[in-house]
């Protein structure tokens, strides 16, 4: 049952924030996501330094929530994993576009796929009750 929370919260959502590192500094940036049938996840993105920072380390989290009602009543999820880049001139690239609606950012020569494959995902729903029950799941 919360595996199946957690998938719809993701895939009825396409908005998030990719957190990255450098030097010890985390860096957010706002970012569309689209989600394969292998749960794979996909992000299109021209720049940034969100590139720099995932080339030195390629730990990522990406949080997904619902509209925040107040510090008692949220649902979200975070989504740990490895993060790798591909550029136009790469199978994944193509076999990622399937899954992207953003036609506008593939017809761009600067984009780029990041490609998020998730390890453990922490979910968080208290809409209901106001009670912050965390679950934790280990994607293998």
């Amino acid at each position: 049952m919360i595996i199946r929370e957690i998938k719809d919260l993701i895939e009825n959502n396409n908005y998030g924030v990719l957190a990255t590192s450098y030097e010890g500094f985390p860096l957010s940036s706002p970012v569309e996501y689209y989600l394969n049938d292998g749960n794979e996840i996909f992000i299109p993105s021209v720049g940034g330094n969100k590139f720099k920072n995932l080339n030195i380390n390629n730990n990522v989290c990406l949080l997904v929530n619902s509209k925040f009602e107040d510090n008692f009543r949220m649902k979200g999820v975070q989504i740990f994993g490895k993060a790798s880049i591909y550029d136009k001139n790469t199978d994944t690239f193509d076999m990622a576009s399937k899954y992207i609606d953003d036609t506008e950012v593939l017809l761009d020569d600067q984009t780029k796929i990041i490609k998020i494959s998730p390890v453990k995902i922490i979910y968080l729903n208290s809409l209901k009750t106001g009670e912050k029950i965390k679950y934790e799941v280990e994607i293998n």
